[in-house]
């Protein structure tokens, strides 16, 4: 085929073939692919809900602007021991910082070893040989004492009944042994 004949196939389409409109529809396709890409990139990094700003080398969320785990700097530094001091204080108590933890501590154990010196002073002592601690069950004593009670009756009750039952039963059978004699 001649050039000439291709010119004048070219001809023949060129009207019904529109290069603007293929144009269009081509950079519209660019640019929906660009934004599906956009959105497949942000539910990765995103950790459910949350959507933190991250590292682009490892997508670990950043502390106050600085990787943690990539970056090398002494704030970086800074930032992992915080971190560390964090998890530590609220693995030791949920809602406590280290200062308070500390000084919560120190007066639990103040109240302690005053509950046992109010203890040795009075010379309480339990049935196992332990000090009692007093005003630990102040509240619930007399519930508690009355229902040990109602407890030891039941079981005066029934250990007499059955020492009757059981003499009974004994004087039955030495009567039997006496007849059997006879």
């Amino acid at each position: 085929m001649d050039l000439a004949e291709w010119k004048k196939i070219y001809e023949k389409v060129k009207p019904t073939f529109d290069f603007s409109k293929a144009k269009r529809s081509v950079d519209k396709l660019e640019q929906r692919k660009a934004r599906e890409a956009k959105d497949d990139q942000a539910k990765r990094l995103t950790s459910g809900a949350q959507r933190a700003s991250r590292c682009m080398q490892c997508t670990r969320p950043l502390r106050n602007g600085i990787c943690i785990h990539c970056d090398d700097s002494d704030l970086a530094l800074k930032e992992k021991t915080a971190l560390q001091n964090e998890v530590e204080s609220r693995i030791r108590h949920p809602q406590i910082s280290n200062a308070e933890f500390d000084s919560y501590r120190k007066r639990k154990r103040k109240e302690r070893s005053q509950s046992i010196s109010e203890s040795s002073e009075s010379g309480g002592k339990s049935k196992n040989g332990r000090k009692k601690e007093i005003g630990t069950t102040q509240n619930n004593s007399s519930s508690h004492s009355a229902s040990k009670k109602l407890k030891k009756a039941k079981k005066k009750s029934k250990s007499k009944s059955s020492k009757r039952k059981s003499s009974s039963k004994s004087k039955s059978k030495s009567k039997s042994k006496k007849h059997k004699h006879k």
